[in-house]
């Protein structure tokens, strides 16, 4: 079985995106339109894991001001448990650090424990529509940033009780675990 983890080229766009959405279903992040036009961009950032030239996984990034989005990443059913999507986030996390000094991801609670492997820090995002909540609403909090849709707040314990709580206290939101990774740049 000969692997290869690579930029994915033009053709095995549509491959790659079958995998996500045979993976992902209703959990995919982004539509295949919106995939197609940020790889048509920077292609760079959807890279695959090929077994016997065949496209098996896909990571695809979103590019920010500040830090580069890691959006979905997937490796079909009968090669996960071999570590391809390790292999997918080393290669993703070497060409995001070339421009960016940060990534950023939203994880599902079944996968918490992958990124922490990878030494991801968990923080809470908590998004809603413009003038529903102002600073004031979060001044008890410990903000890490805000902007006019969100606030990214510290996590204690990274738990479905903690995301219940701040569920309760602010409940016109729609919150998630963010995770960041930031370049070392103790070389």
């Amino acid at each position: 079985m000969n692997t290869e983890i690579r930029r994915i080229k033009p053709a095995e766009f549509d491959p790659a995106m079958d995998i996500l959405e045979k993976e992902l279903g209703d959990g995919m992040g982004r539509t295949r339109k919106e995939l197609k036009k940020t790889f048509n961009k920077t292609p760079e950032f959807f890279i695959g894991a090929f077994i016997d030239d065949k496209i098996e996984g896909i990571i695809c990034g979103f590019p920010r001001e500040d830090y580069l989005l890691m959006s979905e990443i997937a490796v079909y059913s009968q090669f996960q448990k071999h570590h391809f999507g390790k292999k997918l986030m080393e290669e993703f996390e070497k060409k995001a650090f070339e421009k960016y000094n940060k990534i950023k991801l939203i994880s599902k609670d079944d996968v918490k424990g992958f990124y922490f492997g990878l030494g991801f820090t968990p923080s809470i995002f908590i998004q809603f529509e413009d003038k529903i909540y102002t600073p004031k609403d979060f001044e008890n909090e410990k903000i890490i940033s805000m902007k006019r849709y969100g606030v990214e707040l510290t996590s204690e314990n990274c738990s479905e009780k903690e995301l219940a709580t701040f569920r309760e206290k602010y409940p016109l939101a729609n919150m998630q675990y963010l995770f960041t990774k930031e370049k070392n740049t103790n070389k």
